[in-house]
């Protein structure tokens, strides 16, 4: 999910391969593409990019790039040939608006990795990471995990100095914390100022980690499993499926 470039609404990507325009004051959902447009599959993450354009990436590994100012036409950015991306959890643009991709490699691991024009270039390994975003004070990539088979909750991993010699670590705040996140949620976002918002899908809320003092704050409850999360005027706005419903569509919105 992501705040519409043109200032409309919020757009979300659909399991059928569309992209969806919700109108956040009446619920109102419009098609403004899909295969005619170039894309296809399971598409699994939305974000922006910079010229007000959008990353968008199939579970499959293809990501594409999205021009609202040309109908919505989409390029492909990474065609996935090869086969080296295998499931694509989460997406990204870094701070150069490269295509920042975490992709399920294993039962146990994923692998952040960065689509630098024809290569892969690999980030770091990630205990079943989820969703990436980029830190706008600093440019460092931060990945909601799930942690390894049987813990009860996963942790937040920073990849520092994406742009240099890379270190990666968890994000220790005043104490240890967990995030209870499920195989398709952990949505995080950050605010201008640098604070981090974090969906919880297996708690259904969203949390808000100020920068300034590392305490956490309960912005949103009472959601059956947020699976996308994005930061416009007003209130945070999440995705995800009310409470015992289905989870596909997996990114239909309720604010």
């Amino acid at each position: 999910m992501a705040a519409d470039p043109s200032g409309s609404g919020l757009l979300v990507s659909t399991s059928a391969g569309q992209i969806l325009r919700l109108d956040p004051n009446n619920g109102a959902l419009v098609s403004v593409a899909g295969a005619p447009q170039g894309l296809s599959g399971d598409l699994m993450a939305m974000a922006p990019a910079p010229a007000g354009h959008l990353l968008v990436a199939n579970r499959a590994g293809v990501v594409y790039n999205v021009n609202p100012q040309a109908g919505y036409a989409a390029s492909i950015v990474w065609s996935n040939s090869g086969g080296a991306l295998l499931d694509v959890r989460g997406l990204c643009a870094d701070s150069l608006g490269r295509p920042v991709v975490v992709d399920r490699v294993g039962a146990a691991v994923s692998k952040v990795r960065r689509v630098n024009g024809g290569q892969l270039d690999l980030l770091a390994f990630s205990a079943r990471g989820l969703r990436p975003a980029v830190d706008p004070l600093t440019g460092e990539i931060f990945v909601s995990e799930q942690g390894a088979p049987g813990d009860t909750g996963g942790e937040i991993l920073r990849i520092e100095a994406p742009a240099g010699s890379l270190r990666s670590g968890h994000y220790q705040r005043n104490a240890y914390t967990t995030y209870p996140t499920g195989d398709f949620d952990g949505a995080l976002a950050f605010d201008d100022s640098g604070n981090l918002y974090i969906a919880e899908g297996d708690a259904g809320r969203v949390v808000a980690t100020h920068r300034s003092s590392g305490a956490d704050t309960i912005v949103g409850a009472n959601y059956g499993r947020p699976t996308a999360l994005a930061l416009a005027a007003g209130t945070p706005g999440t995705a995800g499926p009310p409470r015992h419903e289905p989870l596909r569509p997996r990114r239909l919105c309720h604010l």
